[in-house]
């Protein structure tokens, strides 16, 4: 950043924790169903927080794709996954710097290594250490849903690890609930009731996780709170890539029912939120994932 902002270097030093949203879309923000909040907590704590949308420029790599913008500030090809298609080229990213900066520098998701080539990836992106699947404390009861862990419990076994780094740190942690197709909700739970507009469709089993997430979203920030990371550490939420939820099931939000190609380049956005001490709250913006 040449141009001076408010902003510029007012967190030199500080620890920064980004948060991977999987498939967290900013149309939930603020959303009732037949009068009931979607995401109830996150209406909160956006007002904790500058927060806003960015546009979705993630391609055929989907969440690495994500992760590949946001820590090198450059855009994925579109016809294949950069993780796959330009594994070996060299790249200089927001982990690389931090690095030279004196930062402890970690990329945690409890997946296998070889999802999106990960492992590899991480540290072509300048990570220095990595948490994968074998490396986190296995889950206990009700510590799971759909591809793993839940959110609440990834960030219980990560947070005991940034309490023990050197500081600075910068960590990336990678979400897993809240996948497509959405599966994660068991029929027998109803955490939103739902008219028959929406019986069969995509859109009703993606809210239906994003109120569960919900929950867990205000666990992690409680769980953030007691350990003190969350007033001495720059916390980032932030989307991967849209839902993939059809244009004619979003077309049941809209008042006139329609919702075409435009509509959807208009909303096709990942959600953004970042806590840290000097920023302003509440502040709602629109940029590019980049």
């Amino acid at each position: 950043m040449k141009q001076d902002t408010p902003y510029k270097g007012a967190f030199k030093g500080k620890n920064l924790l980004v948060i991977q949203l999987e498939s967290l879309e900013p149309f939930v923000v603020g959303l009732k169903i037949d009068g009931q909040e979607v995401m109830p907590y996150l209406n909160e704590l956006k007002l904790q927080c500058m927060w806003g949308s960015m546009q979705d420029q993630t391609g055929q790599g989907r969440s690495s794709d994500g992760e590949f913008v946001y820590n090198n500030s450059l855009l994925p090809p579109g016809e294949r996954p950069l993780v796959y298609a330009y594994p070996n080229n060299h790249f200089f990213g927001l982990p690389a710097v931090l690095n030279e900066l004196g930062y402890y520098t970690l990329y945690a998701v409890p997946y296998w290594g070889s999802f999106w080539n990960c492992r590899f990836m991480s540290g072509q992106y300048g990570f220095q250490h990595h948490m994968l699947r074998d490396d986190f404390r296995a889950a206990e009861a009700g510590e799971t849903i759909g591809w793993g862990l839940t959110d609440k419990a990834i960030l219980a076994r990560v947070v005991p690890e940034l309490l023990n780094l050197r500081r600075p740190f910068y960590c990336y942690a990678v979400t897993l609930m809240s996948h497509h197709p959405y599966e994660e909700v068991k029929d027998d739970e109803q955490p939103l009731h739902f008219s028959s507009q929406f019986d069969e469709t995509l859109l009703k089993e993606y809210l239906k996780c994003c109120r569960v997430r919900d929950d867990q979203l205000r666990d992690v920030v409680t769980y953030l709170q007691s350990s003190g990371l969350w007033y001495n550490t720059v916390v980032v939420f932030v989307g991967d890539h849209d839902a993939r939820v059809p244009d004619s099931e979003m077309a049941l939000l809209q008042p006139d029912k329609k919702y075409d190609k435009v509509d959807k380049f208009i909303h096709d956005r990942v959600f953004l939120a970042i806590h840290g001490a000097l920023l302003e709250r509440g502040i709602d913006f629109r940029i590019g994932q980049r």
